[in-house]
């Protein structure tokens, strides 16, 4: 049961050691974690970090270190809610996208680095109903996926790159991409 009373919620910041903490699964789907769920996904839909959306949340980012994440596909444009999640097949076909998180860096500080990530992924889940669900995904999704599953586990995108210099500001990033980038998700 997690104690929650619709406060506003905060992101912390990759200084705050709650995000290197692991998760506890969540036990019951009651109406707290539906309403911390619909919360968690107001807060993709608003602008933060100084107007940079973000394409997924995990609860561990706002201080609630359970296993419950909320991620847009982009394949339709649809927030999933999971609860419990686990990837259970993973491609050896890898990938890389460029990935930033509302946790490291703010406005043009920011960071970004393009993550290798399994191409594909199975995962597992369960709804806001309490239903067990299996998913695939592919390319952006997986990484969206694995990534904040990784937020369970205490692991932030930073730590799949191994040289500094592949690590970019926001203000960095628009800068060498101008003419391409005029508005980027975090994940």
């Amino acid at each position: 049961m997690i104690i929650y009373n619709r406060k506003k919620l905060k992101v912390l910041q990759c200084t705050d050691s709650r995000l290197r903490e692991g998760s506890a699964d969540v036990k019951d789907f009651d109406k707290t974690v539906a309403d911390f769920a619909h919360d968690l996904t107001k807060m993709m839909r608003d602008p933060l970090n100084d107007g940079v959306a973000t394409v997924g949340i995990s609860a561990v980012q706002v201080g609630y270190n359970i296993k419950l994440c909320v991620c847009n596909n982009p394949v339709n444009n649809k927030n999933i809610t999971m609860i419990n999640p686990e990837i259970i097949e993973a491609s050896t076909d890898m990938s890389q996208e460029l990935e930033g998180c509302i946790s490291v860096g703010t406005g043009a500080n920011q960071l970004f680095a393009y993550v290798p990530r399994p191409k594909k992924v199975k995962f597992r889940f369960f709804n806001l109903k309490g239903e067990e669900v299996e998913m695939d995904a592919n390319g952006l999704f997986s990484h969206i996926v694995q990534h904040e599953i990784d937020h369970m586990f205490g692991k932030l995108f930073i730590d799949y790159i191994s040289d500094p210099n592949e690590i970019m500001t926001l203000a960095e990033l628009n800068e060498s991409h101008s003419s391409k980038t005029a508005h980027l998700n975090a994940i």
